[in-house]
């Protein structure tokens, strides 16, 4: 029987056979021309003026920089202009006349703004106009080695199994090298959702709390933080108490403070 080691080796291999296909097509090698871009431009990075953050006074965390193909950078959006969530609307819309509805109100315009500023990039940048108009699926074995995806054997399972349902529609030639047992696809899909999930929910808290998406929070706001931490941590207990038990509700939870 096949180890993990083994098993990971073989979806490796597989890989390299699907992205040696993928870049016989002419437009994906087109995608790939060289863009030099910052690896990290989120907001954690980007320094403004405090009365006046439309105006930026500077970009750090440059050490990673490199020129990589422009399909590295085309499967990201920032979270500056990522929309926000329609569960989160709904949420906070009730009372349209309330303090924290115009507060949201206002967040809303900022994100819309930067969404459509966003939407500008590919037209005036024609390497990451080529490599933004791939499929998703393409994007992501492309630029899994740079994201670490190749690490880890379920997101690559993932990653292949989508290339393999788009195939045809992808006019590759052939057939997908990737061969998946339906019983293992079903165990595979359940355990990407409960990914997913504590992912959307880890965003969903770096927003609420001010902090990175991998929980940092300044040492002179811990004190303030650690509270509202508490309090959410509490409510989501209870809002999945009735559908899954408090073990796997656990496990979903994004980071090791309780």
């Amino acid at each position: 029987m096949p180890t993990k080691n083994t098993q990971h080796a073989e979806l490796l291999n597989v890989a390299h056979k699907t992205i040696q296909t993928l870049i016989s097509q002419e437009h994906i090698r087109k995608a790939g021309a060289p863009l030099l871009s910052h690896p990290d431009l989120h907001t954690r990075n980007i320094f403004v003026l405090p009365e006046d953050p439309t105006v930026i006074t500077g970009i750090i965390d440059w050490q990673s920089a490199a020129v990589e193909p422009a399909y590295v950078f085309a499967g990201e959006i920032p979270d500056f202009a990522a929309e926000l969530p329609e569960q989160e609307v709904s949420e906070k819309a009730a009372d349209e006349h309330s303090a924290k509805d115009q507060a949201y109100a206002n967040l809303k315009a900022d994100v819309d703004f930067c969404v459509r500023s966003w939407s500008i990039v590919p037209m005036i940048c024609p390497k990451f106009r080529e490599a933004s108009q791939l499929d998703d699926s393409v994007l992501q074995l492309l630029s899994a080695p740079s994201n670490g995806w190749l690490d880890d054997a379920d997101d690559l399972r993932s990653i292949l199994s989508g290339i393999k349902r788009k195939w045809s529609e992808l006019d590759l030639p052939g057939e997908s090298f990737y061969q998946e047992i339906q019983e293992e696809a079903a165990a595979l899909e359940i355990r990407q959702d409960r990914k997913r999930s504590t992912q959307r929910l880890q965003e969903l808290l770096s927003r609420q709390l001010g902090c990175d998406n991998d929980g940092w929070v300044a040492t002179d706001c811990w004190n303030e933080v650690l509270p509202r931490y508490r309090e959410i941590y509490r409510s989501f207990v209870e809002s999945v108490a009735e559908s899954v038990p408090n073990e796997e509700a656990d496990d979903l939870w994004p980071f090791d403070q309780r």
